[in-house]
């Protein structure tokens, strides 16, 4: 007989000026508050990286906001226990190529994959399939 598994998606995930030192620490409890642990249980978290994680990138964009934060902040996100962060949202080009890779490198040395993004629009393409 099939088990029944739990599934949560988060909407924007992103540091911020008055967030930024809890995702550079990894401070999970910090950012998530009571809703930790209803992430930490299940079976997939699946996210939305609303920023670039890059230490080299330099913005892509002349105006505008340009979402970016340091690689450290994927300590956050993996404590927190994301298992898929997508990447394809309108901030993911704010440092062009060199923070789209960075990113999607980032997040692969933590063990999280990644959707939506890619050196290309065929390997952003590729679905995630779990069984």
């Amino acid at each position: 007989m099939k088990q029944p598994i739990s599934l949560v998606i988060c909407g924007d995930l992103c540091a911020a000026t008055d967030t930024e030192e809890h995702f550079l620490s990894g401070n999970a409890q910090a950012l998530f508050g009571d809703t930790l642990d209803v992430l930490q249980q299940a079976d997939l978290l699946v996210g939305n990286l609303e920023f670039v994680l890059t230490d080299i990138g330099k913005p892509d964009k002349e105006y505008g906001i340009v979402l970016k934060g340091r690689t450290e902040c994927i300590r956050a996100l993996d404590a927190a226990g994301f298992d898929i962060l997508g990447l394809a949202n309108n901030h993911i080009r704010d440092c062009g190529d060199e923070g789209v890779l960075s990113t999607i490198a980032c997040c692969e040395r933590q063990g999280i994959e990644t959707l939506g993004g890619g050196e290309n629009a065929a390997a952003a393409a590729v679905p995630i399939i779990k069984n």
